[in-house]
């Protein structure tokens, strides 16, 4: 190894390096990183450099993630749950759209008159029947039940100044109720039929009830009944009247 005699700076007075300056280092270190470094070695075991406490400092944010929603947040895309209209709760409470489809009617045949099919303005004695749940209009003929589409039937109103026969209310609160007329009055160029409700019992002759209704003829549809059924009627009317 060659040697190379000590120099000193002579305006500092302090040794410079006494080898040839190394070709493979750009810089050398100051002396006071070298103490530093030291330092950090003699502290750590092993010499390995010592994590930073996260613990004391603020992590920095990232770009890339998405900040958290609070709960009652909604997003501006999402559907908000389906809620009944008023329209459309109404429609579900409302009664049947014909009035014959209504089970108070079960038992009890109508006069009805057809506009439908092979009928034009057909007067039968129509029923109500149930089957699997389903309501169906029919009528007998030749011992055949024939169905009827509802929107072919309408009720055969009675005349409300002369009609003897037994009557049923077909809508408003008395519905299914029979009646039969004991009279009628003149109201604002209408006739108001005054009626007493029927109670009626198979097997039994029918009785008056005490109970009167005041009632258009447009509330009301004839009932069909025998010619004995409208005999015995007509002279209950009569007892009442006495």
């Amino acid at each position: 190894m060659k040697y190379y005699p000590e120099i000193f700076n002579p305006s500092t007075r302090l040794k410079l390096f006494s080898y040839r300056k190394p070709t493979d280092n750009l810089f050398y270190p100051s002396k006071h990183y070298q103490e530093q470094q030291s330092s950090l070695q003699a502290l750590t075991p092993g010499g390995v450099t010592p994590m930073p406490d996260f613990s004391s400092s603020t992590p920095a944010w990232d770009p890339s993630s998405r900040s958290p929603l609070p709960e009652f947040f909604t997003p501006l895309n999402s559907s908000p749950m389906p809620v009944a209209s008023t329209s459309q709760v109404s429609d579900s409470l409302q009664a049947p759209s014909h009035f014959f489809l209504d089970r108070c009617f079960i038992g009890i045949t109508l006069k009805v008159v057809v506009n439908g099919g092979e009928y034009k303005g057909k007067e039968l004695d129509a029923h109500l029947v149930e089957v699997n749940g389903q309501l169906c209009i029919r009528y007998i003929h030749y011992k055949s039940s024939i169905p009827l589409q509802p929107g072919w039937v309408t009720p055969k109103h009675p005349c409300p100044k002369r009609d003897k026969g037994l009557l049923i209310v077909i809508k408003g609160g008395h519905q299914g109720k029979l009646v039969r007329r004991i009279k009628h009055r003149n109201e604002n160029k209408e006739v108001i039929m005054i009626l007493v409700v029927i109670q009626r019992k198979t097997g039994v002759a029918d009785v008056f009830s005490d109970e009167y209704l005041e009632l258009g003829p447009e509330f009301l549809c004839v009932v069909s009944e025998t010619k004995e059924e409208k005999k015995s009627g007509i002279a209950l009317l009569a007892s009442l009247h006495q």
